[in-house]
């Protein structure tokens, strides 16, 4: 499925002339040339007014939308029916995003001092690119070069803005910082994916089988959970689960290949897509936005089975968490049961 490119402009004859015309034409002649140019479709709208912008989104559904054109921190400017420039406000355009947000994946404000209007729109759009300042015609374009010769080139949303930034530097320019991406992947994880009814994604966190785990549950996996949009993997170990709820836990056996007696493993991730559409899907990428990684710094302790019987009346305390304890203080008690059930647990 090819994506659509929405180029649209506004160049008011009450304010400066903009270069508008060779911003399109270069997009458009870097997408023709690219490897990948039959992944897009281009379309272009000038002189666009309020209604124009409406009604384009609406006929198009477009994935990507430029705009190009003058702005400034109250909203960018289009045109009136006489040509003279009209303000579309912040929470006017979030709003038209928000009510056309099924397919866009991102929009670039080619307008200076856009940097609200893509905060604003970020909230429901994956990616959004505005200006910080004031930029040049110049910067402006090779900018849009930059992040289009990148897309055309197979590279994703992001690393075709660095590109873009990068295209500014290398021209000697010094405005390379002033394009600003935004990202909300958050509530737009899966929503792009769901625009076709009939395809669907699902995700799952898995472990390989352990031929040598121990009799204990001391193998770690991994269970995932979804809430809207976001899937929440939890770690599992039956050791762990006993240890937190104040045991009771037995010797461990640490004669093994690792000398540990855990089985410590990350989460394979398990993509799954079914289409059962008629049509073929392409799919060019597929991203995972961490919302959120934690590391348990909780003490994991443990008693060393004496398996060898070296340490006769002694009790080894072992810390297999991932931090430091110090000055500790432990509380605990020992299960009676004769002395031979003690060892072969």
């Amino acid at each position: 499925m090819a994506r659509k490119i929405l180029f649209l402009s506004s160049n008011p004859t009450d304010l400066s002339r903009l270069r508008l015309d060779k911003e399109a034409r270069e997009i458009e002649d870097g997408i023709r040339r690219s490897i990948r140019r039959d992944e897009f479709i281009f379309y272009q709208r000038t002189a666009v007014r309020a209604r124009d912008l409406r009604l384009a989104l609406l006929e198009h559904s477009p994935h990507i939308v430029h705009f190009s054109g003058h702005g400034g921190l109250s909203g960018i400017a289009l045109e009136d029916d006489q040509g003279n420039s009209l303000l579309v406000a912040v929470d006017a355009l979030k709003a038209l995003f928000e009510l056309c947000a099924n397919n866009i994946e991102c929009v670039l404000l080619s307008a200076c001092y856009s940097e609200p209007q893509a905060e604003a729109i970020s909230e429901h759009i994956p990616y959004v690119i505005g200006m910080k300042d004031s930029i040049s015609d110049t910067a402006a374009i090779t900018f849009a070069i930059g992040f289009y010769d990148a897309l055309g080139a197979g590279k994703t949303i992001e690393e075709a803005y660095h590109i873009g930034c990068n295209a500014i530097a290398l021209e000697g320019i010094p405005e390379e910082d002033i394009p600003c991406l935004k990202k909300n992947l958050t509530e737009k994880s899966y929503s792009l994916i769901r625009t076709i009814p009939e395809l669907f994604l699902e995700v799952s966190a898995f472990n390989e089988p352990d031929e040598i785990a121990d009799v204990y549950d001391t193998s770690l996996t991994y269970s995932t959970n979804r809430s809207t949009n976001t899937v929440l993997i939890q770690k599992d170990m039956g050791y762990i689960t006993t240890f937190e709820t104040g045991g009771p836990i037995f010797p461990l056996n640490y004669l093994k290949p690792t000398y540990c007696p855990f089985l410590w493993h990350f989460p394979v991730i398990d993509l799954k897509i079914l289409n059962n559409s008629e049509e073929t899907i392409y799919l060019t990428e597929v991203v995972f936005d961490i919302e959120k990684s934690c590391i348990d710094t909780a003490p994991l302790l443990t008693i060393r089975k004496d398996t060898q019987r070296r340490n006769a009346g002694n009790l080894i305390i072992v810390n297999e968490g991932s931090t430091d304890i110090i000055d500790l203080n432990i509380l605990f008690y020992l299960l009676p049961g004769e002395f031979s059930s003690f060892q072969d647990h």
